[in-house]
């Protein structure tokens, strides 16, 4: 009981529950990322702040991130998160990317139409979440909106996640 490892260094990967490749733990990795929050032509909002961190298990990656938002200036349509750590996947699953996030804290909207939670969703074979919305009462279109720089005040604090593959 008084001996134990300190570090452990392999040349393979770790077998967890068997010894088949399904149990292989081959990659695993932490680490920040530096988030930017842009329009669809790749024109910068002005920050104040950013952070990033990720954490990286096999194929699958669990991105967190916190933007302020200093300057909307020249910014239009379509806001998404770029600077992504990995890749995304390019596999279409149904109609949409095989992704899933959300902001947990966003304040100054400028807009009243956002019903409910945005979603943040890592786009396929890119390094960029793009932020979309329900507008109120749609039943149909969940998540069919993006989110535009005409939605979020120039003092925006916004801070989210997102899980996707890699």
């Amino acid at each position: 009981t008084n001996r134990r490892f300190q570090n452990l260094y392999l040349s393979g990967g770790v077998f967890l529950g068997g010894t088949g490749s399904a149990n292989e733990l081959d990659d695993f990795e932490t680490g920040t990322w530096s988030p930017q929050l842009e329009d669809s032509s790749g024109n910068d909002c002005g920050q104040a702040g950013q952070t990033g961190h990720y954490t990286k298990i096999g194929n699958l990656v669990y991105v967190m991130f916190a933007i302020e938002v200093n300057s909307k200036s020249g910014v239009g349509n379509a806001l998404q998160i770029s600077g992504l750590p990995f890749t995304v996947e390019n596999v279409a699953h149904g109609s949409g990317e095989p992704s899933s996030g959300m902001m947990t804290f966003m304040n100054n909207l400028a807009s009243a139409d956002l019903n409910g939670n945005i979603i943040n969703r890592a786009n396929n074979a890119s390094n960029f979440i793009e932020l979309k919305y329900t507008t109120a009462g749609s039943t149909t279109g969940i998540g069919n909106n993006h989110l535009n720089a005409s939605d979020i005040g120039s003092n925006t604090y916004m801070a989210g996640n997102c899980l996707y593959r890699t």
